[in-house]
């Protein structure tokens, strides 16, 4: 009994022991699997850190535009080394080597540091003072005293002029180290830029810079549409001085720079204008840039212009590259040979021409490895960002996008993967123009589908066609569900990877792609509803090829209805559809003197609406619409913003009415889902013109603005909306439509009997006007 309880005892207690011991594992194995997860998104995270400073050097950095840089390639190799990277420091040497490509030693990742901006300290030097002949003026170190009040800086001025009346040369360091207290900065320019208009002898020409302007998204495909482009603009230089007559000759003057100094366009058309010698030991002076913190204790400092001489000289460069740590003896150097002189004037510079701009498509890649792949989500990302005039409207936190779609670009495994990833990416703009267009794969995939015509209304999924009488469809069947998947499951598969700006845009697209696809020969069994109610059950087999002409049988056209008639109402009828600008004139003579006119906008029109709108309205060129462009100039980025896009806002007006008389008749436009782009733009004019138009129908799709495009690896363009379209009156357009001011939702059964509700609605309000 005793060695019973013993033994017991001693199994509970190895039981414990285990079960402490396992809880331990678990513990270790969780937090093993917790660092590992925060390595990952670590990983991940410094990847898109990545792409935003690639995309900014892409849009901003001048060399990029007219040095031939392969910016791709210094990506593609920087990826493999941020995916190695164990420490802050080996991040900001893969970051390094990618920014080394520019061979720019004023853009670089570094450690960041903590600068004390505080008041003077004890090995602070003096403002001013008088060595050997030789007037040394600190810039810093004047800045902070004359801050502090009033009468420093009258003592300092006083004390400057007094001693430059006993100097013989003149020394100004002007080296401000990494100090970035704006306050500090703007004291070193106002008083420095004040002294040096006091002792000049003549009339001197500023430095100024250059910088890359970016309007809207150029085409990648070589297309001109939208008017978008890309440049470097000039600043206009400014010039100091006043009457110099009787003024006395300016001493020699030597100028210490470093990488950071202010003052730059004064100090280069010192240069210029041969008053100054310029000493430093950086190569490069002048830039206009920014910084961005980037985590870990990182930061990245970026050009985002270049100085531009007097003489039309690109860049500013010392007369003198001292060694480091040399800058002051080498200064001191000049000034104490009793041989010194003024540097010449430099001589004109001519720029460099701009290369092209377009994107290598890798066409060669029909499915590119990692690397190229993330290339494709780090360009379309960037060009999103920057140019994208909707981007506060997909409804998502863009960053965010970059983190999502790391993983999924990464684990592809085949073309199709690919395309599928990079499909889903493009539905994240919401923008019914983000047309994905890839090239034909060479071993393309055999799609087969039912024999069906799908369609949507009543916001249900409906055969509106059968090409086979014998599979066991009726035309009006609402599809239920396909292989035992809902019908609304089959319709979000498709959805994710189409970029549609509303669900009305949406589902126009998605019942155009063949959603019942699948293998040849595969047995498909549909659950479906039909016209009497009664649910049943279709078996068929996918065995109808994707191009089977009786498809076209199904198109929806108007061909057999006239383009311009007068109905038996009385009332006018134009199909904007299919009118033609050589037929506008004969139109309007033959509606004239019609009570109303119905234009049919359920389509797409062909550029009438310039023509037609001016003669609808008395009114002397109205506003038709406001369009938003994305503005980038690269002097406008500012600190810790990775996009520096501005919006250049003009108005639309309609045409001058050169000839013929203006129709008085009531106006009212039949629209829909099928109503898109220049089609809504037309309704914009319409509504100007004629305020009191009315809009019967549905909703149209909600995405205007002249398409541009850009080229993913594997050479697969991509199109979105470049332009923001807005109401004359600011309202929003995109991702909203036209609105309908009488709304009409065509019903299956009408749809099927070849019903035109939508125009039947526009007759019978019309006869209650009339």
């Amino acid at each position: 009994m005793y060695l019973s309880i013993r033994i017991l005892l001693a199994l509970k207690s190895l039981t414990v022991k285990l079960v402490k011991l396992l809880l331990l594992s678990a513990i270790i194995s969780l937090g093993s699997t917790s660092i590992l997860l925060a390595q990952a998104d670590k990983r991940i995270q410094r990847l898109a850190t990545l792409a935003k400073i690639w995309g900014e050097v892409k849009f901003i950095h001048p060399y990029i535009a007219y040095r031939s840089i392969d910016w791709d390639r210094a990506l593609i190799n920087a990826i493999p080394k941020v995916n190695a990277a164990r420490t802050a420091e080996e991040y900001s040497e893969a970051i390094n080597l990618m920014l080394g490509e520019l061979k720019d030693n004023q853009t670089f990742s570094f450690v960041k540091t903590k600068i004390s901006n505080d008041g003077k300290s004890a090995s602070e030097p003096e403002p001013v003072k008088l060595e050997s002949g030789i007037l040394h003026l600190n810039v810093l170190a004047a800045a902070k005293y004359t801050a502090q009040s009033k009468e420093n800086l009258r003592n300092f001025n006083q004390k400057f002029f007094s001693l430059y009346e006993q100097a013989k040369s003149v020394l100004i360091d002007s080296r401000t180290g990494e100090n970035t207290d704006q306050n500090i900065l703007y004291d070193i320019d106002y008083n420095t830029r004040n002294i040096i208009s006091e002792i000049l002898d003549s009339k001197i020409t500023l430095g100024t810079i250059r910088y890359r302007l970016h309007n809207g998204y150029p085409p990648q495909d070589g297309s001109t549409s939208g008017g978008y482009y890309s440049g470097f603009t000039t600043d206009a230089p400014v010039g100091i001085g006043k009457d110099f007559a009787g003024a006395p000759k300016m001493l020699p003057m030597v100028i210490l720079m470093d990488k950071y100094s202010a003052l730059s366009p004064l100090y280069c058309g010192l240069q210029s204008a041969g008053k100054a010698i310029i000493v430093s030991e950086s190569n490069d002076l002048g830039t206009e840039g920014h910084t961005l913190e980037i985590g870990e204790g990182l930061m990245v400092s970026l050009r985002t212009a270049e100085m531009v001489s007097a003489d039309g000289a690109i860049g500013f460069m010392p007369d003198v590259l001292a060694e480091k740590g040399n800058a002051m003896p080498a200064a001191m150097k000049i000034l104490s040979d009793d041989k010194f002189r003024k540097p010449e004037k430099k001589l004109n510079a001519s720029s460099t021409p701009q290369i092209s701009q377009k994107d290598n498509t890798y066409a060669e890649m029909e499915f590119p490895n990692s690397e190229y792949r993330l290339l494709a989500l780090f360009r379309f990302w960037n060009v999103i960002n920057y140019f994208f005039p909707y981007k506060q409207l997909t409804g998502t936190n863009w960053d965010t996008v970059l983190t999502k779609y790391i993983p999924q670009f990464e684990a592809n495994r085949n073309v199709a993967d690919y395309r599928l990833s990079a499909g889903k990416l493009v539905a994240e703009i919401h923008d019914s123009h983000g047309f994905f267009s890839p090239p034909r794969l060479k071993n393309p995939p055999q799609i087969f589908l039912t024999p069906t015509v799908e369609a949507y209304a009543e916001n249900q999924t409906y055969i509106r066609g059968v090409l086979e009488k014998s599979s066991g469809f009726r035309t009006g069947d609402v599809v239920k569900e396909v292989d035992g998947i809902p019908i609304d499951k089959i319709l979000e598969n498709f959805s994710v990877r189409i970029s549609a700006s509303t669900s009305q845009s949406m589902m126009r697209q998605v019942h155009g792609y063949g959603i019942f696809r699948g293998e040849k020969d595969s047995k498909a069994v549909f659950v479906v509803k039909g016209l009497d109610g009664k649910i049943r059950k279709v078996e068929t087999v996918r065995n109808v090829a994707a191009n089977d002409p009786r498809f076209n049988d199904f198109k929806f056209s108007r061909a057999a209805k006239p383009v311009i008639s007068i109905l038996s109402s009385g009332f006018a009828y134009v199909d904007l559809d299919r009118l033609q600008p050589n037929q506008v004139d004969s139109m309007f003579k033959m509606i004239m003197k019609t009570p109303a006119v119905i234009f049919d906008m359920r389509g797409y029109p062909n550029g009438t609406a310039w023509q037609i709108a001016p003669r609808l309205s008395t009114k002397v060129q109205p506003i038709a619409a406001l369009f938003d462009n994305p503005l980038i100039e690269g002097k406008n980025i500012s600190d810790g913003e990775f996009s520096g896009a501005t919006n250049f806002t003009f108005s639309q007006r309609i045409p001058k009415r050169e000839h013929g008389e203006v129709y008085k008749g009531r106006v009212v436009m039949l629209i829909d889902e099928t109503a898109q782009s220049q089609a809504e733009h037309t309704a914009l004019f319409f509504e100007a013109a004629r305020p009191d138009i009315t809009f019967i129908g549905m909703p149209t799709a909600g995405a205007n603005g002249d398409v541009t495009n850009l080229i993913l690896p594997g050479n697969i363009k991509v199109s979105f909306s470049g332009h923001g379209v807005r109401h004359a009156d600011g309202r929003q357009l995109q991702r909203l439509g036209i609105q309908p001011t009488i709304k009409v939702a065509p019903s299956i059964r009408g749809i099927i009997q070849s019903k035109d509700e939508i125009l039947d609605a526009a007759l019978k309000f019309l006869k209650q006007q009339h």
